[in-house]
This record gives structure tokens, sequence and C-alpha cells, in this order.
């Protein structure tokens, strides 16, 4: 299968922080806030191609620091999407080109 960077930039971060620029809304019940800085752990792709990533995240538990992974689209994590994500063509950071 063709994979597009442009459209699943996260497989090129693996290993690497990323500020997320929405909310996640967790199904216990927390979330994730904008702007929290999280770990491109690994990503994987669907039939579909669309491309599913796991993330490392800091959470608070009972005034305790854990970290918590999920695993979510990477449309999610995107800019301009709905509840989220949309489809955004140029890596993260500086440091990928288009």
């Amino acid at each position: 299968m063709k994979r597009n960077n442009q459209r699943a930039p996260f497989s090129n971060i693996i290993g690497q922080f990323y500020n997320i620029p929405s909310q996640i809304p967790l199904t216990n019940g927390y979330i994730i806030p904008a702007g929290t800085r999280v770990f491109i752990h690994t990503t994987t792709f669907l039939p579909s191609g669309e491309e599913s990533v796991t993330i490392v995240f800091p959470m608070q538990i009972g005034g305790t620091c854990v970290a918590g992974s999920i695993v979510v689209n990477a449309s999610t994590l995107m800019f301009n999407a709905p509840g989220g994500g949309g489809v955004q063509t140029a890596a993260p950071t500086s440091r990928f080109k288009k």
C-alpha cells in the first residue's frame, strides 16, 4: 500500500514529542488538554490507509503524575478537524520537509 506522508505525517516523528492542537476526550472521562506535549510511540496503518498513532501523555491521578497511553486516529492529532483533527499537509515541526 502506498502511504502519503503528507496525509500521515506521524510515522515520520515516531520517538519524538508533539503538542496536540485540540483536546482529546478519553473514554474514562479524562480529557487530554489542547497544547499537551505527547510522545509519539508508534504508528500503524489501517487497511483503509488511515494512520493510527499510539501516544503517551502525562495525566494526574490522585495528585500523582502518571503516564497514560492511547491509540488515536492521526486526524485527531492534526489541526482544523472537527473535534480535533483534520488533514494537515505540512509536517508538525520545521525539521521535516513537505
